[in-house]
């Protein structure tokens, strides 16, 4: 490697380490969720799914039609079906009171609700946690309504009830949930029309010569703590985009980033504001990202640099709210599905779990975290504009 290369950022003072192996290996642990307290500094959350043998106490036989208009290997009968008698599922919560440096189960529940992948948790004021979920997997019948609900936990995540309906009647995929400087709650899911044998979409992936776009990505809005919702508002309109990151910006307005490993087929990876206003959230332009590897999560720093994590790849960052991004040298690749949050010592922490999508005992999976700060020279933000002058007279263009 040419050593002349300039490295506009790097990652120093790196540390990874494991915080969660299951009991007994090889072991199941996937798709982590990494949230801040509220109002406890150095506090976090950290969840997770975790698959282990034993009697499945919300087991119910997944009909083969259903599981065929699922579309999807039989490994995510046993994930997201609770397909299996003899495996739990179980959503899992750790918590750390120093920035991350030792953590400690305080939560564990098997819901039959919905689906146990989860990247929607967020805190309350209270110490209660809410989170997003969609049991478009577990309707096995036609009498099961698909919908897209709020549960609330006061107990760390050990027992979860039904806190609020955000939308009934479509196949919804949660994907972030955050809450604003303003203590607005926003979140952010796919939605599609519902799924199944007896529906109008046969099958959750079946491509209709009529439809142009399937999938959309969707913001609800909530004021008051996640009991009302507004929308869905659709974000990057025209295109099938599943799963985005976003920030939230000094103006108030959110800025979404769709990851490099989403990309339509020979389209750049995208972006969009929600820009702030006295009449609610509106959607500026869809707009391409013009170079660099695009992260799946991003987070935002007081300086205003972009950091970001993806899957399997390099941490990158961009001073220029994601037009261009560039590398973190000097550090290794993140590892499957991460979050990624910015601690109050400006270290950055990113959450993930080793292996990816795998079956159940493939792969001897467990749950880790990166720390690092970033050190950059990124170059400044350039951009060409073009005007029509005119004369002094304001009656003749010069150009």
């Amino acid at each position: 490697m040419n050593s002349k290369i300039k490295k506009f950022a790097k990652g120093v003072n790196f540390e990874r380490k494991v915080v969660y192996y299951p009991e007994i290996r090889p072991g199941f642990t996937s798709w982590v969720c990494l949230w801040a307290v509220a109002g406890k500094p150095k506090e976090y959350m950290l969840s997770f799914v975790e698959m282990r043998r034993g009697n499945n106490p919300v087991f119910r036989p997944v009909p083969l039609d259903f599981f065929n208009s699922m579309n999807l290997p039989y490994k995510y009968q046993i994930t997201l079906c609770n397909g299996e008698k003899d495996i739990i599922s179980e959503n899992v919560i750790l918590h750390s009171k120093d920035n991350g440096n030792t953590w400690t189960e305080v939560g564990r529940s098997c819901d039959p609700a919905g689906q146990a992948i989860g990247f929607t948790y967020e805190s309350m004021p209270n110490g209660d946690i809410l989170r997003a979920v969609s049991n478009a997997y577990v309707t096995f019948t036609p009498e099961e309504e698909q919908v897209l609900i709020i549960q609330k936990s006061s107990n760390n995540g050990n027992t979860w009830e039904h806190y609020s309906t955000v939308l009934t009647g479509f196949f919804h995929f949660p994907h972030r949930l955050r809450r604003l400087k303003s203590n607005t709650l926003v979140l952010v899911s796919t939605y599609t029309e519902s799924f199944g044998p007896w529906a109008v979409k046969k099958s959750r992936s079946v491509v209709r010569s009529e439809v142009l776009v399937d999938f959309h990505m969707s913001v609800y809005i909530s004021g008051d703590d996640g009991i009302n919702w507004t929308g869905p508002l659709s974000i990057f309109q025209g295109y099938d985009i599943q799963e985005c990151d976003f920030v939230e910006l000094p103006s108030g307005d959110l800025l979404f980033i769709e990851s490099a490993i989403f990309s339509p087929p020979n389209i750049p990876p995208l972006r969009q504001y929600l820009y702030k206003t006295p009449y609610g959230y509106i959607p500026g332009p869809v707009m391409k990202s013009f170079h660099g590897p695009a992260p799946e999560a991003v987070v935002l720093t007081e300086e205003g640099i972009l950091v970001g994590a993806t899957r399997g790849c390099a941490y990158s960052c961009s001073r220029d709210y994601g037009r261009t991004w560039y590398k973190i040298d000097d550090i290794p690749n993140t590892c499957y599905q991460p979050m990624i949050k910015q601690l109050d010592d400006g270290r950055f922490i990113a959450a993930w779990h080793y292996g990816s999508d795998d079956m159940f005992e493939e792969v001897d999976q467990f749950i880790g975290i990166d720390k690092f700060n970033l050190e950059h020279n990124l170059p400044s933000d350039v951009s060409l504009t073009l005007t029509r002058d005119m004369d002094d007279s304001k009656k003749t263009y010069i150009n």
